[in-house]
């Protein structure tokens, strides 16, 4: 079980890559992101964030065939690591698109989260 359990802790949002502890959210929040259906790019540059995203309350608010994204930060209690995950997604109808989760490990984007001096 061990094996497995281990694999599972690595591929895991919530799951410490140092030291393999359960991280505990900090913050999560809602953003609309100025790309519509067909021109989605993954963006890896934090600078991007600060300049495109703008903060929504509900998904509501999404204009129809535009991305959001959630980000939540996360911090691992046992060695302190913090990361940030950006989820990006599409709303269609009833479903939604997910796109691969771009993970910020070095505090990038804790100014746009509110999270200074954490």
């Amino acid at each position: 079980m061990g094996i497995f359990s281990d694999f599972g802790k690595r591929f895991q949002d919530d799951w410490c890559k140092n030291c393999k502890a359960q991280m505990y959210p900090m913050t999560e929040r809602l953003y609309f992101m100025p790309m519509t259906v067909g021109h989605y790019q993954e963006q890896k540059d934090p600078v991007y964030y600060f300049n495109k995203l703008r903060p929504i309350n509900d998904v509501s608010q999404i204009p129809t065939g535009f991305y959001a994204c959630r980000i939540k930060a996360y911090r691992c209690n046992g060695c302190g690591q913090r990361i940030a995950v950006v989820k990006p997604f599409l709303q269609v109808r009833d479903s939604v698109k997910e796109e691969i989760a771009v993970v910020f490990k070095n505090g990038e984007l804790d100014a746009l989260l509110g999270l200074q001096g954490w």
